[in-house]
């Protein structure tokens, strides 16, 4: 993954990470803005397609849509917990949480049901359906809880 562009930019043709200049820009078209941005590497402390790190993809891709988010996982979980929502009923845009002890280490944005895009390794689609066969099974072992950032900010 070689991106030319930083990400958001609005370019005329479309390139991983960019916005077609005619394109409006809704909280409905999360999952297509996530999917152009698949394959970017992981990157400790990255937020452009360079390198992105779970909690910097979210803060990024949220911005984006004028929703503000703090910078690190666990204090995205406490700015959101109030929202909380149950797996079963995550909707697109949802964010997923997970750690250990109670401790958040890792978040996702829902793509809706148990499909979700993350940064590990790289920006990837995984599953939390144990039927699916992008299933991440060591994810969903240290699932803590999902929030709704869509009731937060009323997307």
């Amino acid at each position: 993954f070689n991106p030319e562009y930083p990400f958001g930019a609005k370019l005329m043709k479309e390139r991983p990470g960019s916005i077609p200049v005619n394109d409006r820009i809704n909280f409905n078209s999360i999952t297509k803005i996530l999917s152009s941005l698949l394959g970017v590497p992981y990157k400790w402390g990255g937020k452009t397609t360079l390198g992105f790190d779970c909690s910097g993809l979210v803060q990024s891709v949220f911005q984006l849509f004028k929703v503000y988010l703090p910078r690190d996982s666990k204090d995205q979980w406490l700015f959101l917990e109030d929202h909380k929502t149950n797996l079963n009923d995550t909707k697109k845009g949802d964010l997923h949480f997970f750690g250990k002890n109670g401790k958040v280490s890792h978040v996702a944005i829902s793509c809706g049901d148990f499909d979700f895009i993350h940064s590990q390794g790289h920006v990837k689609k995984e599953s939390l359906d144990r039927k699916d066969p992008s299933f991440n099974k060591s994810l969903l072992d240290i699932y803590q809880s999902s929030a709704a950032v869509r009731l937060k900010f009323s997307l």
